[in-house]
């Protein structure tokens, strides 16, 4: 192995007990940041910063959320059964959609910017992850032939929650959210539908860019 595989290899331990010093118990999220190369998915010149806890630039003035507060959310998601599938808005690097499809039977996922999302395929076709599906579009009207889904996330904040969205959650499942002001501290949000109803149970405090709406399709 050489120096800097190994550095590597330290830097994802490294990053795990980060994670597990922030309260995150749950052993397949654990494992999946350790095992899913978050390398792969930042670009080159941020490379030094891959497996630090930060967010992360990328094109179309996006950014990468950073590695803590993406295991906060799936934590939140609640996915120790292994939903059939999840629906995920805003794809952006991609790095939390291959999460996910270690902890999920098929991952949706669904991005406004098309020049991110081939980017991002082209990494999960890298690493045979073949249980991702992918769509170009305004993520903030869901995936509406494609529900209803046990789990849904977003990976941008909202001021309020999109009715396109709860309308899409099934029966008994969650959705998780930071819900708050785009420039303030935001509210991790688990969102339960009980019996057609939705209960709202806050889990933290989060502080993520907002969500946009509106489809890009420039390469």
């Amino acid at each position: 192995m050489s120096d800097a595989e190994q550095n590597l290899d330290w830097a994802r331990a490294s990053l795990v007990l980060q994670a597990r010093q922030a309260g995150i118990m749950h052993g397949h999220i654990l494992k999946s940041l350790e095992t899913i190369p978050r390398d792969r998915f930042v670009p080159e010149e941020y490379m030094e910063h891959a497996y630090r806890d930060v967010s992360i630039p990328l094109d179309h003035h996006q950014s990468m959320i950073s590695p803590i507060k993406l295991a906060k959310l799936l934590d939140a998601l609640d996915l120790a059964d292994v939903p059939n599938k999840v629906l995920e808005i805003g794809t952006g690097s991609g790095f939390a959609t291959a999460m996910l499809s270690t902890l999920c039977k098929r991952v949706f996922t669904v991005e406004r910017d098309r020049h991110l999302l081939r980017k991002a395929s082209a990494i999960w076709k890298e690493l045979r992850l073949s249980n991702i599906v992918e769509n170009n579009d305004d993520g903030l009207l869901g995936w509406p032939h494609q529900a209803p889904f046990p789990r849904i996330l977003l990976t941008g904040s909202v001021k309020s929650l999109p009715i396109d969205l709860t309308d899409q959650l099934d029966e008994g499942g969650c959705l998780v959210a930071a819900i708050g002001e785009p420039k303030a501290v935001q509210k991790i949000t688990r969102v339960d539908k009980i019996e057609g109803k939705l209960d709202f149970t806050e889990l933290g405090d989060i502080r993520l860019p907002a969500l946009v709406p509106g489809k890009n399709t420039t390469l």
